[in-house]
């Protein structure tokens, strides 16, 4: 009888940590979806918008000195990055050249010191 007893404690211990191990692995299942489907979206260097175009109003909307959050208001989302060092963003134009935005700053590119410094000509890409 008292073996029993013994094996229901093991039995009720392993239970347990089974139960801990499938919970576990559903919280990381459910934090691993959510980060693709919300944070990456939202965060500007894992995630670009291949299909935004910005017309020539918009162009003329932006200065130099202006964080990257304003920039984004102003003519959305970069196609791609093409800069290394400084961060070089570039954008289609709406009669079918690239234009490259240039930013510089000491932070990340969610702080505030990032700072456009150089808006590119815009021009046909080389083949």
């Amino acid at each position: 009888m008292l073996e029993n007893k013994g094996n229901n404690k093991r039995g009720s211990f392993a239970s347990k940590c089974i139960l801990f191990m499938a919970l576990l692995i559903f919280v990381i299942i459910i934090c691993v979806w959510y980060n693709k489907t919300h944070y990456f979206q939202n965060n500007y260097m894992t995630y670009f918008d291949k299909y935004n175009v910005i017309h020539e109003n918009q162009l003329s909307s932006i200065s130099n000195g202006m964080t990257y959050d304003e920039v984004i208001r102003k003519v959305g989302k970069a196609n791609r990055v093409v800069g290394s060092g400084f961060l070089i963003f570039e954008y289609k134009c709406w009669d079918g050249k690239v234009v490259h935005l240039t930013f510089e700053g000491y932070g990340d590119i969610e702080d505030e010191t990032l700072r456009l410094i150089h808006i590119g000509q815009p021009h046909y890409l080389e083949e």
